[in-house]
This record gives C-alpha cells, sequence and structure tokens, in this order.
C-alpha cells in the first residue's frame, strides 16, 4: 500500500518514526506491505503530522474505498510514542481491531511494551491475506 507522509519542519524527527514503523509491518507482518510514496495521487494512505485532537487520542485512523487516513498527534512527553501509534494505526488500515491483550500493538491504550501482534491478531492477518509464514 502506497503511503504518504504529510508533515511540516517541526516534526521531521517523526517522520523517521513513521519510516520504522512501516519497515516493523513489511519485514514482520504477513503479507502486509506499505511503501512510502511522494505523490498523493499515489497514495493509498495518508499520514498526517502533527494532527491536533481534543479527544486525547495520539493517533486516528480513516478508512475508506481505496484509501485510509492516519492522522498522529504529538506527545512531546513520550518520544516513543510515535513509532508504537504509527503501528498500531497501521494495524488498523490492514483490517484489524482493537485487542484485548495489553501486549498487543493492538491494544487501544497506549502502553510502552506493545510492540507484538497477538494470536488474534495473527489469525485475523491470516483471514484477510492468507496463510503468513510466522
Amino acid at each position: 500500500m502506497p503511503l504518504l507522509i504529510i508533515t511540516d519542519d517541526s516534526m521531521l524527527q517523526w517522520h523517521g518514526d513513521v519510516v520504522n514503523a512501516i519497515a516493523w509491518w513489511n519485514e514482520n507482518q504477513c503479507n502486509v506491505r506499505f511503501t512510502e510514496d511522494i505523490s498523493l495521487a499515489g497514495a493509498g494512505v495518508v499520514v498526517i503530522l502533527p494532527y491536533w485532537e481534543t479527544n486525547g487520542n495520539l493517533g486516528s485512523t480513516s478508512r475508506h474505498a481505496q484509501t485510509a487516513t492516519i492522522r498522529l498527534v504529538p506527545d512531546p512527553g513520550n518520544p516513543r510514542a510515535p513509532q508504537r501509534v504509527v503501528r498500531h494505526e497501521l494495524g488498523h488500515v490492514a483490517g484489524l481491531p482493537h485487542n484485548e491483550d495489553s501486549r498487543s500493538v493492538m491494544y487501544e491504550a497506549a502502553l510502552p511494551e506493545r510492540y507484538v501482534l497477538a494470536l488474534t491478531d495473527k489469525l485475523t492477518l491470516e483471514d484477510i491475506y492468507g496463510e503468513c509464514s510466522w
């Protein structure tokens, strides 16, 4: 899925976090592949940095027929948050719902240790994308 990152100069550090989250999905997760694109016309996913929400979430994803938009909220007190939040939001783009397992990257709350896909996440990905080599 081609992915366009829209940011301003104050958020360039987060660009690297988004790229690292893309690499995590591409290296570790089933048949889901994201690529960075430089044009809006070619992008299936748009990541917007920064995005100021008032509901307290660090990120949100909107899915449409052929596209998705991820909005990320800066959290200066938590420098590791962007990569975890992007991993989580890319999971939604891939078709994963929230997971009640607090170790899962798809757990709803932002926890520092959520770096893995839980078994239910993996089974959902296999249902969507076919057999995976875990």
